[in-house]
């Protein structure tokens, strides 16, 4: 996966996080219990994808080099960080349709 769908995804989260009526909704309803918002955790899964990301890349490339010769892991690397990739983008699909959801109620 490429920088840019990377930066897509957190620019799309960006948008998100720019309303803050729908960050407080999101908010659990307990905070005293829990100090991390949805946002963080959104933060840290692309932060994660993102590692991966770029560790399947430096394997590749160690692979393509021959500096390494272990194509397995290189695979292994790259199908867990495009496995990632697509869990944080569906996460990120079912959060706009959540936005769009709440944008077209009638108050």
């Amino acid at each position: 996966m490429s920088r840019i769908e990377t930066s897509f995804l957190k620019d799309s989260l960006s948008k998100i996080a720019d309303s803050k009526e729908l960050m407080q909704n999101l908010k659990s309803h307990d905070e005293s219990s829990s100090k991390t918002s949805f946002m963080d955790h959104l933060k840290e899964a692309v932060g994660d994808v993102n590692k991966m990301q770029v560790d399947a890349d430096k394997l590749s490339v160690d692979v393509s080099t021959g500096k390494s010769g272990n194509l397995h892991e290189a695979m292994l690397a790259m199908s867990q960080a495009q496995l990632g990739f697509n869990f944080v983008v569906q996460v990120r699909n079912k959060a706009l349709e959540a936005y769009n959801e709440v944008m077209r109620m009638q108050v």
